[in-house]
Parts: C-alpha cells; sequence; structure tokens
C-alpha cells in the first residue's frame, strides 16, 4: 500500500476547494490526474520514507484507520485517488458583491456513485435539486453539487456543466490568473461607497497587473514549486554572493536578498505613506504629505537626520538572515545594509537598552531583557551584522570566505539560479532534520495517543528522512518584464518559516531545556529529587542528544550523519571521535556523574550488538556508527537508596520511564527486560 494513495485525495480536495474559495481572482486551478499523482509519490523522498521497516508500526496504525474509512464511505479511498481524472476549479468572476461565481469539476470514476450515496443519508438527502443532464444533485442558495455519470461539479453562483478541463494539468497544481482580467471582473460590482478605495488599491498595484502561472510537482526531493509572471519586482537587485560565502560551512539555512531602495522608492514609495497615513490617521484624510512631516518629526526626536524616503533609499544592497549550527541551539545571524541613516536608527535602537554601537571593525555585545543568549553586534564598512554564533561573530570581519560556498546546498542553488538573482536560499536539510529531532522527541514525549513502539517509528523515520532528504533551494529574479521564481524542498515553500519557528522557540527556551542558568524558570520546576530526574533525563539530556546528533560531532563513517553521545561527551569532559576537545552540552552535572542525588549514565550500541558508556572514551568505531545514529538510552538511579526508590530511563522516543531501585546501577538493556536494542519497553512510563 502507497503513503501517495492514501494521503493525496484529502490534500488535493482541500486545496482545490480553499484555492477556489479563497483566491480574489480569476483563476483556473488544475490537478494532475490521480495516476500521475501516485507514480509521481511513488518516486519521491516520501514513500522511501513511508516504505522503510521503521515505519511499520506507523503503517500498520494507518493500515487499521484505512479500514474503518472504508467502511464508512462505502467505497475504496485507494482506488478513488488513482481515478481521479481532470480536476479543475474555475473562477468566472462576480454575480454580485460577495458573490463569487466558481465551478469545480472532477471525475472521481466509480467512487462519484458511492459518495453521493453516502451524502444522501445525511442532511443533504433534503436538499435534493433537479439540474438538467445530472444523474442527481444537491443544493441551496449557497450552491449546488451536481452528478453527471462519473463526473462531480460543485458550483457556486452559475450553473453546473459537465464540460471537460481545458487541458491536461502540466503540473501536480498548476494554477493561471489574469490579475488584469481580476479587476475587471469585480469593479462592477464595487459599491459606490467603497469605489474611491478600490481604485486607490488597483491604482497601487498597477504593475501587478499580469498574467501569473504557478506549477507545483511532487519530485524525487520533494516538492518543487515554480512562479513565472510577465510583470517585474521593483527595487531589486542582483545578490551579492560573497557576503553569503562569509557564512560557515556549518550553515543550516540562508536567505538573501538585493534589494534595490532607490528604485523601490520610485515605484513605490507613494504607496508606502499612503498605507502608513491611513494607519496614522484611520478615518481622518490628513494626506500623504501632512504625515510626511509628522514622520519627519518623530525622526529628529530620535535623532535620526533623515526623511523615511532617504532611510528606504539607504538600504540598497544585499541583507542576509542565516541559521547556523550551535550549540545548545541553531544560532541566528541577520546581516542588514549600512547607510549614515540605518546607523542612526540602530543606535538610538541600542541606546534604548542601554547599549552603544560598535566602531567600523569592531563587535559589542547586545543584552536584550528576557532573552537568554548571547548576542554580538557587528560593524563591518558595508554591513551591521547581529549573530547569536560565537565562532561566526569572531570570523566575519575578516570578510574571507567561511565555507558556505562549497558546501553541496550551495552548489546546488548556484547550479540552478540566475547570476543576477535577487533572492537565493539554500537549506541543508538533513542537518536541519537531525537538529529538530530534538523537538520532535519531547513533542512525542507528551503524547498519550502513540505507543512506544509508534513513537520510536516516528523517530526512526525522521532518522530515514534526514538521510535520504536533499538540500533545498530558493531563487528569484526578473528584468523589466518578467519575474521568475523557484523553491524546492522537502515541503516546498513552507519548510523555512516552520524551522525558523522552531529554531526560535528553541532559543528562547534554553533554560528549560538545556539545563542553562541564565533565567530561573520557577513555575513548574520539579521539587521532588524524583521529579529533578525525570526532569533532567527529559528536558536536558534527552534534547542535548539530538542536539550533538543534529551538530554531527561525531561522524565515525563519514557519511553525513551524526551519531549520538556518551555521557562524558555531552558532558564536555571527553571529544567525540575524532575531535579534538569537547563540547559542553549538558550542564550541572559532577564530575562522576552525578545530579540532584542521582547517578547518570548513558550507553550506546556498539558493533557487537550489545552496548558502551565511553566512560573511558571512545573510540572510532565504523561498524557501529548506524547503530549509534539510531539509539541511545540513559539512566538516573539514587545515589542513597530509600524506601520506594525508583530508577529511570529515556531513550530515542523521548517517554522517560521508572522501575523499582534495585540497589545497583541498571544494566544496558534494563529499560527493554533484558533484551536488544529491538526490545519493546519493559518499564512503565514515568510519575512525577
Amino acid at each position: 500500500m502507497h503513503l501517495s494513495r492514501i494521503l493525496i485525495a484529502p490534500t488535493l480536495a482541500a486545496v482545490a476547494i480553499c484555492a477556489g474559495e479563497a483566491a480574489p481572482v480569476p483563476v483556473t486551478l488544475r490537478v494532475a490526474d490521480g495516476a500521475e499523482l501516485v507514480k509521481a509519490w511513488d518516486s519521491s523522498i516520501y514513500a522511501k520514507v513511508w516504505g522503510d521497516p521503521a515505519a511499520a508500526a506507523l503503517r500498520a496504525k494507518w493500515a487499521e484507520s484505512l479500514k474503518e474509512i472504508q467502511g464508512e464511505l462505502g467505497f475504496d479511498p485507494v482506488a478513488a485517488v488513482a481515478g481521479i481524472k481532470g480536476c479543475e476549479v474555475r473562477f468566472l468572476g462576480m454575480a454580485a458583491e460577495d458573490k463569487p461565481r466558481l465551478h469545480v469539476r472532477v471525475d472521481l470514476g466509480a467512487a462519484a456513485a458511492p459518495l453521493f450515496a453516502m451524502l444522501g443519508k445525511d442532511e443533504m438527502a433534503n436538499k435534493k435539486k433537479q439540474v438538467a443532464g445530472a444523474d442527481e444533485a444537491f443544493g441551496d442558495e449557497k450552491g449546488t453539487l451536481a452528478r453527471f455519470g462519473t463526473v462531480v461539479v460543485f458550483a457556486a453562483n452559475t450553473e453546473p456543466v459537465p464540460a471537460a478541463p481545458a487541458g491536461v494539468s502540466p503540473a501536480a497544481v498548476a494554477v493561471d490568473l489574469d490579475a488584469k482580467l481580476l479587476v475587471d471582473s469585480i469593479a462592477g460590482g464595487i459599491p459606490a461607497d467603497k469605489k474611491a478605495d478600490f481604485d486607490k488599491m488597483v491604482k497601487n498595484l498597477g504593475h501587478y497587473l499580469g498574467l501569473w502561472k504557478y506549477r507545483g510537482d511532487i519530485v524525487p526531493e520533494g516538492v518543487r514549486e515554480r512562479l513565472d509572471a510577465n510583470v517585474p519586482t521593483p527595487g531589486t537587485m542582483p545578490v551579492d554572493r560573497s557576503l553569503l560565502a562569509r557564512l560557515p560551512a556549518t550553515t543550516l539555512m540562508a536567505a538573501s536578498y538585493g534589494f534595490d531602495g532607490k528604485a523601490y522608492w520610485k515605484t513605490d514609495g507613494q504607496s508606502m505613506m499612503q498605507q502608513i497615513d491611513e494607519a496614522m490617521h484611520p478615518g481622518a484624510p490628513a494626506g500623504a504629505a501632512a504625515t510626511a512631516q509628522e514622520l519627519q518629526g518623530y525622526l529628529q526626536a530620535m535623532g535620526i537626520e533623515a526623511s523615511l524616503q532617504q532611510i528606504v533609499e539607504g538600504l540598497s544592497g544585499t541583507s542576509l538572515l542565516a541559521l547556523t549550527q550551535s550549540a545548545p541551539f541553531p544560532a541566528v545571524t541577520i546581516a542588514v545594509p549600512r547607510s549614515k541613516p540605518m546607523d542612526q536608527l540602530l543606535g538610538f535602537g541600542i541606546a534604548q537598552i542601554g547599549g552603544a554601537l560598535p566602531e567600523e571593525g569592531q563587535a559589542a555585545p547586545v543584552v536584550l531583557p528576557g532573552v537568554p543568549v548571547a548576542i554580538t553586534l557587528l560593524r563591518d564598512k558595508t554591513h551591521w551584522v547581529l549573530t547569536t554564533d560565537a565562532v561566526l561573530s569572531s570570523t566575519w570581519s575578516s570578510g574571507a570566505p567561511g565555507g558556505f560556498a562549497d558546501t553541496p546546498m550551495a552548489k546546488t542553488l548556484y547550479a540552478v539560479a540566475p547570476k543576477d538573482a535577487a533572492l537565493l536560499g539554500a537549506s541543508d536539510t538533513p542537518a536541519v532534520l537531525r537538529t529538530i529531532q530534538g523537538y520532535l522527541g519531547m513533542v512525542l514525549a507528551g503524547n498519550d495517543d502513540l505507543t512506544p513502539e509508534q513513537k520510536q517509528s516516528i523517530n526512526g523515520a525522521l532518522i530515514r528522512l534526514a538521510a535520504a532528504a536533499s538540500t533545498g533551494y530558493v531563487f528569484a529574479a526578473n528584468d523589466a518584464k518578467n519575474s521568475r521564481t523557484e523553491v524546492r524542498g522537502l515541503v516546498g515553500s513552507g519548510l523555512v518559516p516552520v524551522l525558523i519557528g522552531a529554531a526560535t522557540f528553541g532559543m528562547v527556551m534554553k533554560d528549560r531545556m538545556g539545563g542553562g542558568d541564565a533565567i530561573e524558570m520557577d513555575e513548574g520546576r520539579a521539587e521532588t529529587p524524583d521529579g529533578r530526574a525525570i526532569e533532567t533525563l527529559g528536558s536536558v539530556l534527552f534534547p542535548a542528544q539530538f542536539q550533538f546528533q543534529g551538530g554531527t560531532y561525531a561522524d565515525q563513517d563519514g557519511d553525513g550523519v551524526g551519531e549520538y553521545a556518551t555521557l562524558a561527551e555531552l558532558m564536555g569532559k571527553r571529544p567525540a571521535p575524532g575531535r579534538a576537545q569537547g563540547e559542553m552540552l549538558a550542564e550541572g552535572f559532577a564530575d562522576d556523574g552525578t545530579r540532584d542525588g542521582f547517578h547518570y549514565s548513558i550507553y550506546l550500541p556498539d558493533a557487537k550488538g550489545a552496548a558502551l558508556d565511553g566512560a573511558g572514551g571512545r573510540k572510532a568505531d565504523k561498524a557501529a556508527a548506524d547503530a549509534q545514529e539510531r539509539a541511545f538510552v540513559v539512566y538516573a538511579w539514587p545515589v542513597e537508596a530509600a524506601g520506594g526508590s525508583r530508577s529511570f530511563a529515556v531513550d530515542q522516543t523521548g517517554v522517560v520511564y521508572e522501575a523499582p531501585y534495585t540497589g545497583k546501577a541498571p544494566a544496558w538493556n534494563a529499560l527493554y527486560g533484558g533484551q536488544g536494542w529491538d526490545g519493546v519497553p519493559a518499564w512503565q512510563p514515568a510519575q512525577r
């Protein structure tokens, strides 16, 4: 059974419906035939990971759910997806204000009649309707759902017809949009009291009213999206790739944008001032000129000797945002072009938090209230740089390449992006997945609906996904008449904001998750020794393991996938195999591995199916590397036993377990009832 045949149907149905309802434009949306979608999915990384033995528990759970779904529907949804043909959504204009004319058509094959039979058993049975040529139909004032043989049509504010689509979809999802036609189709329905605002909007967006084409495809690497338009993107310039080159080889993700402030102001400055005017004086027509004078007064009060126009025009150049590997959480770096107004604006902001700007070529710390990470502000000849990466802050000012340009993600990006691209972005997706694995584990640990086997399966699937993933990229380029954007990644254009959000969340939660002492978070702090042991396992050592692996601190077989760590390595007391010095990722432990009245020990698989704790140091072992990429187990037992004492454990699933303390340290496989690394946990989930 293929995952594609299960997930594509609801996904594409949602895409089609949402696109039809939400897109206020004359648009044609087409979806490729089900057989083509299944074929593309089956050759993708998604099918590869879903079919991996590590996902067996998830497949079993889904098969059970699918059986129930099939019983409720009365037909086989797997066959239904493969049989979909001619799926198309058309926006036909406006029947009246707030009444879009929408026509959705899809050939469901043999599933069409059972679908209507199922609907007829529900409240829709009371909404039967006569439609010319239709076998059956339901409808009300909101719309009509009709079946013409195997063709199902939904029509809103128009009549349903079984007409065939304009042609085979050129992509898995294809959208063709005529923005000028949009304006013409809805202008007549705009009420008189809203006509002035509508005309103003059209005028401001006039240079965007062209033909837009979106093409989204399932490719072996994941999703590839392309957007082409016969309109330019004003206010851009080619990215300065030498700025990207200064990033380190350990970069996880990076995006850079070339902005031409003067060109932007010339095209959109008036529109910007109108929007600011409306925001500052809602309902009061002060006028853009008066607002500009008001803004000038505010700027002068801050000591900024420039107008808003001069500030915008001074932003010309390449800006950069990057995430880099760092302990215990990924570091963020932001670079923006320098100008006199920008220097003054930044100086005012820094002064508000009691800081001062560094001199050119120098750096200064920035302390933000409530942010428990070290932030550095650097000033070079052309840029201001704000970073939490301690290594990058020491190398940036030299201007020398940091290794980014030689990475696989950069080479993949530069091989497809034009030389004059105004947007360049790349993602080391395998490293990103390994980095976020710890966060996922903590989410899974708190999910009571999944069994330990299913959590293990999800974790294993993510490991396989990281091993099989390719690098991702995004670029955008335009000339005087056209613009072109392309994105490729595991989930297309949605990946970057999700991961940036995860990394940001990780930074602000540094103390709770990493055991640091920058901020004391008393709320919910465990007060009993057992509670503190559970917290140390789940909120200190567990995430530290995934930071260690995600940072590839140990890669004994050189496959680019990191292995987990011993306790001595997490404490920074011993270097990982192949490294000259250790990295402290878990703080608060005594030299003997005790903390808050508990002993701690970490076991990793060896090459013989048993375990090692690395107390005397871990030697490089290529034969054990694959196993150490997938599993670990951490134990905690009391320093001084008392009545009712408990031992605790956590492995790569993130679930913390407990068992009665036996008076001695647990064996490496005690959690698994004496079985091997594939054994099922025999201990019970821990109770605080």
